[in-house]
């Protein structure tokens, strides 16, 4: 198969070479992150989502020798990203009957379906979240026979 010289294509580069002089490598960094912001908003592949997680501890406490009873507790501080927010959705995996109890503050949980290898759970939040506001979820839940193999 022949050899073919490859040469990129053309392009006027003289607004850069205007430009680049005045930019320090601050401004530039900035600059570079602006436009990753406009790509992501033109491609539609932005989406902030709902809520940030703005703090998250967890306990698992295994409440007997052979593992056959766990208590997984939670603490999510939340801040939400969006007006007229009713829902909030957990997260739960695990072997064995992982939701032998599940409480959750404040909300209910109104409904949860596996996705994949993970339960998600639909907490109802019983009042409506604008923009801006916090809240601190309570998430407790008890695992029967979830811990019992020799190395978790």
């Amino acid at each position: 198969m022949p050899m073919t010289n490859f040469s990129p294509p053309k392009f006027d580069n003289s607004l850069l070479r205007w430009v680049l002089p005045f930019l320090t490598s601050e401004a530039f960094e900035v600059l570079l992150r602006v436009l990753k912001i406009i790509h992501r908003q033109l491609s539609r592949e932005w989406h902030e989502g709902m809520y940030e997680i703005l703090e998250y501890d967890s306990v698992l406490e295994l409440k007997d020798p052979a593992g056959n009873l766990a208590e997984l507790k939670r603490r999510q501080k939340v801040r939400f990203l969006q007006d007229n927010i009713i829902a909030y959705e957990d997260q739960a995996w695990g072997e064995g009957e992982i939701f032998a109890d599940y409480q959750c503050s404040p909300g209910v949980a109104v409904d949860r379906y596996r996705d994949g290898f993970k339960w998600k759970v639909l907490i109802s939040l019983r009042e409506t979240k604008q923009r801006g506001d916090v809240t601190v979820f309570h998430l407790d839940r008890t695992t029967v026979d979830g811990f019992t193999r020799p190395h978790e």
